[in-house]
């Protein structure tokens, strides 16, 4: 109830906004045209191929969703002008009502999601520094997918590796230059190459 006062009244809160037919990126372009109009889509880092080759993007945590704070009275407006997105709602008293997240909840709810901004599982070779040993899976060229154990890393900025590859009997290690590495563990190593933990 204090939820509806607080709309009636055209104070801000936090709107949960749906984004329709997958049109999150339209929805952000409105919205980052709004001036004075706050509004929160958690991210993370994922590989998409683009050009058929492996790219790191920032894409929703969240698919089609997205939280913004302003008035019912403005969200309902661009709501009406622009048909890709709307208000998400939940049943209150028999009635369909606007989803708000209080703003103690919302700002929790940031700090967790920017970890996940922040947490990057796929790195260019030049983006970390490996030892000796460390297992890792190789993502783009010609060894995609394939799981080794680090030799050295090279060249310039040290974008080349050498990678153990026990797993393909006729390159047990090569030099190579992958688009992304994926930092692994044993159990995933071994795993990938039918080895067991005995003879390692």
């Amino acid at each position: 109830m204090e939820e509806l006062k607080a709309q009636s009244r055209g104070v801000p809160q936090w709107f949960v906004i749906n984004a329709y037919a997958q049109k999150s990126h339209w929805v952000e372009k409105v919205l980052s045209e709004e001036k004075g109009l706050r509004y929160f889509i958690p991210k993370r880092y994922v590989l998409r191929n683009i050009n058929s080759k492996p790219r790191r993007v920032l894409a929703p945590l969240i698919p089609n969703m997205i939280f913004v704070h302003s008035s019912y009275a403005i969200i309902n407006s661009l709501q009406q002008n622009y048909s890709f997105m709307g208000f998400a709602t939940c049943r209150k008293d028999g009635h369909r009502t606007p989803l708000v997240v209080p703003d103690w909840q919302m700002e929790s709810f940031r700090i967790v999601s920017e970890h996940y901004e922040k947490d990057l599982l796929y790195f260019r070779p030049e983006e970390i520094r490996l030892k000796r040993g460390d297992y890792i899976r190789i993502v783009g060229g010609e060894f995609d997918g394939v799981v080794g154990r680090l030799i050295s890393q090279r060249g310039r900025k040290g974008r080349r590796v050498v990678v153990e590859l026990p797993q393909l009997a006729a390159v047990s290690t090569t030099d190579i230059e992958p688009e992304f590495l994926q930092i692994v563990s044993k159990e995933e190593y071994l795993a990938g190459t039918g080895e067991s933990e005995h003879y390692l």
